[in-house]
């Protein structure tokens, strides 16, 4: 099995360039921060034309539009797993209706998606960015199975939505211990929210 891989130019799932083996660009990422209450992300193909756009919410869900589909709740689109402490998430592809489900999408894990074909072998997988002693900094990639190919723009879509609502919990989670730290090295007492 063939695996076509993606490169993020930024290894940030809000604001980056995606390109292929051939360093040509396949998806423009960029988030527009104008208004912000309302900091919306817009996926774009090589041909400049909008894929999808999702409007971030805190509390809530974010509002995604994918292609010309109605805005709908991203968490509708691609649901994360309703059991405690899983991490994983499911979407199911408009050509065929087949059913994703999207593991590993906790703190420091590496994500991977299975098909409905097979619950061992996944048809993608992301790998972030390190540093590797031989090379310098490996970027972070997104390899893709060419059997799923013809929903790669979904696959890449769900991957975007959940890296970016992964890292932002990982980042409050993380402030959240620094202040927990911060008060108990003062001998005082923290309040987390």
């Amino acid at each position: 099995m063939g695996y076509t891989i993606l490169t993020l130019e930024q290894d940030n799932p809000c604001n980056t360039t995606i390109v292929d083996e051939l360093k040509d660009i396949v998806y423009v990422v960029d988030t527009d921060l104008t208004d912000p209450s309302k900091p919306t992300t817009h996926i774009k193909g090589s041909d400049e034309k909008i894929i999808a756009s999702w409007v971030w919410r805190d509390i809530r869900s974010d509002v995604l539009t994918y292609g010309n589909l109605p805005p709908v709740s991203a968490s509708s689109w691609v649901s994360k797993s309703i059991v405690p402490f899983s991490d994983t998430a499911t979407f199911r592809d408009h050509t065929q209706g087949r059913e994703f489900k999207w593991t590993n999408l906790g703190a420091g894990m590496w994500p991977q998606l299975f098909g409905p074909s097979s619950k061992t072998e996944p048809v993608a997988r992301f790998e972030p960015s390190r540093r590797d002693p031989s090379v310098g900094v490996l970027p972070a990639r997104l390899f893709i199975s060419d059997n799923v190919e013809y929903c790669q723009d979904e696959i890449v879509v769900s991957f975007l939505l959940l890296e970016r609502r992964r890292r932002t919990h990982e980042a409050d989670g993380a402030a959240r211990a620094d202040s927990i730290a911060l008060s108990a090295s003062y001998g005082g007492s923290a309040r987390v929210r």
